[in-house]
Formats: structure tokens, sequence, C-alpha cells
């Protein structure tokens, strides 16, 4: 849930009618636009919030199962401070992000917090938003143009998963692990996750063989492409997946292939912690560990965040931190499930 530990910064908020216009301009068509010339335009004053008690808080990854129980828990967050919270059906559409918050920013909403698909084309939507009195939050994404970011180590998470998949081969000397990796490198959560993961894992281990790497996003790529490598590769007995979607995929094509969900050698990790994913977890299935974050630290990050901004407050949100889940930590995963239903 994803990217630099930069924690939350807060910035002077720019006003006027000739940078407003100024950033208007960038944002039309979202045309390439120099980070100076958009952070100039964004620093240029003060102004006064609406006091609308309304949020927006733009996740656009509605394909994933995390999106609508996570968004739901950032709504029952901002509830308790007496706010409502605008969210996207996005599935993925740049140009539709674009025009969500376009959308948000002509309402005059006090603040909105994104994800930013691609953060370039996002700075000089930020930096209109700011120049009309909206506050804008970066989740994932440091970005020039923000009012304040939460962050999660996405690094870490890869580097995590790496080394829990590492232990796994350790824990069976002399056997060969054949290695599937799926990364989504098109999100920055992407590129930090694999990078992480690709700084630790496969080593030196001479019992560790990486037989293909490719992308996958969601749950039907992740079974779909699985599937094509266990045909060319049936002794395939490892996937270390991008997100808990990709892995239950993945896990789904292993099942389809005629594989036992119990199968003492075969590995599948994720990250996330999606509930979808730590009820497989639980049951001690093919999916042996995923890479998760609190669902009540990450939602509360993006509501309290958003709405301290929108009140002109200082947020002090901090690096949000992961731990690898296995079968062994029902209690945890127990925990972990309880956050999407309280």
């Amino acid at each position: 849930m994803a990217n630099v530990s930069q924690g939350v910064r807060l910035a002077q908020i720019p006003v006027g009618l000739l940078a407003a216009f100024a950033v208007a301009s960038m944002v039309a068509g979202c045309g390439k636009v120099e980070k100076e010339e958009v952070a100039a335009v964004a620093s240029s004053g003060g102004c006064k919030r609406s006091t609308e008690k309304t949020i927006g808080w733009d996740f656009p990854l509605a394909h994933i199962g995390l999106a609508a129980p996570f968004n739901n828990r950032v709504k029952q967050f901002a509830e308790k401070r007496g706010y409502k919270v605008l969210t996207s059906g996005n599935t993925g559409d740049l140009q539709k992000q674009v025009n969500d918050l376009n959308t948000w920013i002509n309402q005059g909403l006090p603040a909105i917090a994104a994800y930013a698909l691609e953060p370039s084309s996002i700075e000089p939507v930020a930096a209109q938003a700011r120049a009309k009195c909206v506050g804008f939050v970066s989740y994932s994404v440091d970005m020039k143009n923000q009012d304040a970011s939460v962050q999660l180590d996405w690094k870490r998470n890869g580097e995590m998963l790496g080394q829990s998949a590492l232990a796994w081969v350790a824990s069976h000397p002399g056997k060969q692990f054949n290695v599937l990796i799926l990364n989504n490198r098109d999100l920055s959560a992407g590129i930090l996750r694999d990078d992480g993961l690709n700084a630790v894992f496969p080593g030196n281990d001479p019992n560790i063989k990486v037989i293909a790497t490719q992308k996958a996003g969601d749950r039907a790529t992740g079974e779909k492409v699985t599937s094509t490598v266990l045909q060319a590769h049936p002794d395939l007995n490892m996937v270390l997946a991008f997100n808990d979607d990709v892995a239950l995929g993945a896990r789904q094509a292993f099942l389809n292939a005629g594989k036992k969900d119990d199968d003492p050698l075969i590995y599948i990790g994720g990250q996330d912690g999606s509930p979808d994913a730590l009820k497989v977890l639980k049951e001690g299935t093919l999916l042996r560990a995923i890479v998760a974050t609190s669902a009540n630290e990450v939602a509360a990050g993006v509501a309290n965040t958003t709405i301290d901004v929108a009140e002109g407050k200082k947020p002090e949100t901090p690096v949000l931190k992961a731990e690898t889940l296995t079968a062994a930590d029902g209690a945890k995963i127990d925990d972990y499930l309880s956050q999407f239903s309280n």
C-alpha cells in the first residue's frame, strides 16, 4: 500500500489569479512542464482554504482486491473527524486520474490526496490544485508540488519478500528452486519493490534459478502468466509477486495445473496485506508469505494527513513500516483482518 523514505512535509500554499491561470495553462492536455517552472508557480503566496468538510482520495487501482476495503477504511477514519471522502473508481487510467483530480480541484475541495500513476504528469495538476487553494497530499511518491506526503518504504518491502524467499530455500537444503518473478515497473511502487527484491534475491545460492521475469499487476494476469510459464517449465516452484492479487492469481495457476495446495516445495510470496490474501495465507496454502502494512496505519495516515492539510495544520505522519507474515502468524493475521471490519 503504494515510495521514498521522506515522511511528511508541509509547504506554504500558493494563490493568485495569475498563478492559477499559468498553472492551468500548463495542465491543459497534460503537457510536459519543467519542474522548476511548476515549482515557481506553486510557491507564490498564501490563501484561505474552503471550510467544506469533504476531501478527495484518489487511489486509481480499483481493479485490485485491496482497493475497496482500503478506501472504506480511509472513509471511516475521516468520518471520525467529521469529514466525508470522495473516491475514484479508476482502474489505472492516467487520463482519468487527471480528469478526476481536476474535477475535485474545480469543486474547490479543501484538500485532496492521490497516488500518482505517473508523477511527472500529476505534478502540474498538483501545482494547479495548490494555486487554487486546494491542498495536495501525495501518497507513496514524494512530489515537488505537494503540501504533505504519506510514505511507505516500498524498496524495503521488496527486500523483505526476497529475504523470506531465501529463508524458504535455506529451509529445504539441496532442493532446486525455479523462480518466476512477477513485477509491475509501470508503477513507482512497483519499481521500488522490484529494485528491493533484486538487491537481495537470488544472491549467490546455487539452488535458485530465475527462469522468467514478467509483468503482472492483477489477479487475472498473475494467473495467465504463471500458467504460461508452468507449461514451459513444469518444475516451476517459486513465484515472487508484485502484490497480493498477482500472488493469488499465481496460486490459482498452480491449482489449475493439478498441484496440491499444501505442496511442501512450492512457495508463493505477495505484498500488501489484502483481506483475500490474508485469509488464504492463514489456511497454510501455497501462498507462504505476505509483506504487509497495517491497514489502520495507512488509512489513518491518508485520512488524517489530508484533513490536517485541509485545516492548515502540520501533519506528522512517519514512514509506515511493513512486516512479513506467514501461516504461523495466526494471531497477527487475525489482527490485520479485523482492521478491515472495524
